[in-house]
């Protein structure tokens, strides 16, 4: 299904559709495990696809828009750092006995 169709359903609507597809891919998931070929293997892309979409729209749903921090673009200037706070020197290797 298309993400326009699936926003336009409920979610009664949507919760039904998300267990018919999850029906369908269990028995589809069979058929292949018993070494049947599908009658149409791209099914069960769809399947999980059509699913992850139903989730998504779930999530965004249930989650608020948050407001986006504004970012100051203007460049810092740079920082030296105090001979002190070099960055660390390598460890002596020791030889093994």
């Amino acid at each position: 299904m298309k993400a326009k169709e699936l926003r336009a359903l409920s979610e009664a609507e949507l919760s039904a559709k998300e267990q018919e597809l999850r029906k369908t891919l269990l028995k589809l998931y069979g058929q292949v495990s018993t070494g049947t070929p599908p009658k149409n293997p791209g099914e069960i892309r769809r399947s999980k696809r059509t699913i992850a979409q139903i989730l998504t729209l779930r999530n965004e749903k249930t989650k608020k828009p948050e407001a986006k921090p504004v970012v100051n673009t203007a460049q810092k200037p740079a920082v030296k750092r105090p001979e002190s706070q070099s960055p660390k020197q390598p460890r002596e290797v020791r030889p093994k006995q």
